[in-house]
Order: structure tokens, then sequence, then C-alpha cells
């Protein structure tokens, strides 16, 4: 004989609030995260205890959700130069275009002077831009012509001198 078992049918599947819903990958950040994460660029040596209070959550679990953006290597916390606080008053792009040499061995060449922030190898009018820092004009006019154009490989640089920086953000880590 057949039994018959009653069926019920089970709720339907909703969705976590965006605050708890897991993460399957870097890209899935809730708003705790941004949270933590804001809070976090603003004072990156901030406790778990003060961050929790910013954010609206318990200790515990901003340990638990800073760990997690850590090891999905989301955030990492680092320390970074005050340009302003070192004493370097100017900053400088500069397109090269490079000639009998390879980008990339003028690039890495170029990303050994000190004062050379960041060194892209691109498409366009250029074949590598930077960005340059000097403490004052005279600094700056060394580095373009004695040390920037005197790489080998380096045919033509096109400096853009910033007048005034109205934004200087370091919110996301270099891309490898």
């Amino acid at each position: 004989m057949r039994q018959s078992v009653k069926k019920t049918k089970r709720a339907p599947k909703t969705q976590a609030p965006p605050e708890r819903r897991r993460r399957a990958g870097a890209e899935e950040l809730d708003q705790i995260d941004e949270r933590i994460i804001a809070a976090m660029r603003a004072d990156g040596r901030i406790s778990n205890r003060d961050l929790a209070k910013i954010v609206g959550v318990n200790e515990a679990t901003v340990r638990t959700r800073v760990r997690k953006l850590e090891q999905s290597k989301t955030i990492r916390v680092v320390a970074l130069r005050d340009l302003k606080a070192l004493g370097f008053g100017h900053m400088s792009a500069v397109g090269v275009q490079v000639k009998g040499r390879s980008v990339i061995e003028v690039g890495e060449d170029l990303a050994r002077i000190p004062q050379v922030m960041t060194v892209n190898a691109t498409i366009g009018a250029y074949d590598i831009e930077l960005q340059v820092v000097a403490r004052d004009i005279e600094e700056m006019a060394h580095l373009l012509t004695e040390e920037v154009s005197k790489v080998r490989g380096v045919a033509r640089i096109a400096p853009s001198l910033a007048l005034k920086v109205l934004k200087y953000e370091s919110q996301w880590a270099p891309i490898p």
C-alpha cells in the first residue's frame, strides 16, 4: 500500500538584505563593508572597537569583516607618504615617447628615479606616462632635463606642471 505523503510548500527563498549578503567574491561589497573601508581610509590604524561604533555593528563583526576583506585581497592596510609633509610642492604629469629600446625597459629605468611616483606603459600619443614630484621648480627642471630625458630610449618628453592639485586621493591600491 502506498502511503500518501503530504507535501508542504516551502517558503520561497528571499535574498538577505544587502547588509547581510554573503560575499561570493571581492566584487560583492555590502553597505557594512563599504562603511568599514571608508572609515579605514580616513584612519588606517583605527581600532576595531572604534570602527564598530562608527559602522554601527559589534566589534566581532568588524573583526570578521576586516579579516575577510584582507584575506580576499579586497583591502590591504599600508602606510603612505604624505607628499606635502615631505616638502614636495610640485607635481607633473609627463608623457614620454620612446625610441630605440622597448617601452618596458625604458619604463623600468624611469621607475628607479626616486621622484617618479607612477610609470604607465600606454597606447596613444605617448608610450609612457609618468607622475613626478619635486620640492620646487628648480628641482623639477633638473628632474625633467637631467634625469628623465637622459634615460636611454627617451626620445621626447611632454611635461604638464600641475598649477594647483585639486584632488589627490589614493584610495585604490596599484594594479600590479
